[in-house]
């Protein structure tokens, strides 16, 4: 249920993902409840509670992590840095940014071309965030030939190639 309201229902989005990670918890699993965490921290954002998200990702420890949950707290890191860049426009713009393009590739490190979509959306964003627009678009439309990609994802991967056209001189 989490994954069909995450991007639109933010409210409704973490009430599913506490359930999830009491769940976790009840299993005392620790990988689990990272997840679980990280999933909120996805959601965060969006609902304007930025400092929640960080605070919540300073409590975590990646060391017990498995490999996809690890690639998970890197990506999302990087997005919450990149949100917080966007918002916050000029005193720490330059900071968010740098931290969200070493996070992203500190989950590039764990990824390999097999991962497709993953792969290549992660090298499309940091791409976009070093202001290699060109490149990002190129990478985006490798991550659409990965057909494990659901509709949502696709749509993402298209409103952002959209808006890098918009960005890019003729």
């Amino acid at each position: 249920l989490y994954e069909e309201c995450r991007s639109y229902n933010f409210d409704r989005a973490i009430e599913y993902v506490e359930q999830m990670a009491d769940e976790a918890r009840l299993l005392n699993d620790s990988d689990k409840i990272a997840h679980a965490a990280i999933q909120k921290v996805f959601a965060y954002p969006s609902a304007g509670l930025f400092k929640e998200g960080y605070d919540l990702f300073e409590e975590l420890d990646t060391a017990g992590m498995k490999h996809d949950t690890k690639v998970d707290y890197y990506i999302t890191y990087a997005r919450l840095q990149y949100d917080l860049a966007n918002y916050d426009h000029v005193d720490m713009s330059n900071t968010y940014n740098r931290n969200g393009d070493e996070l992203m590739r500190r989950a590039l490190a764990l990824l390999t071309p097999a991962d497709t979509a993953l792969y290549w959306r992660s090298l499309a964003m940091l791409d976009q965030h070093e202001g290699l627009a060109d490149r990002s678009i190129k990478r985006y439309q490798l991550a659409l030939q990965d057909s494990r990609i659901d509709e949502h994802e696709r749509a993402i991967y298209l409103s952002t190639i959209a808006y890098l056209y918009s960005t890019v001189a003729d």
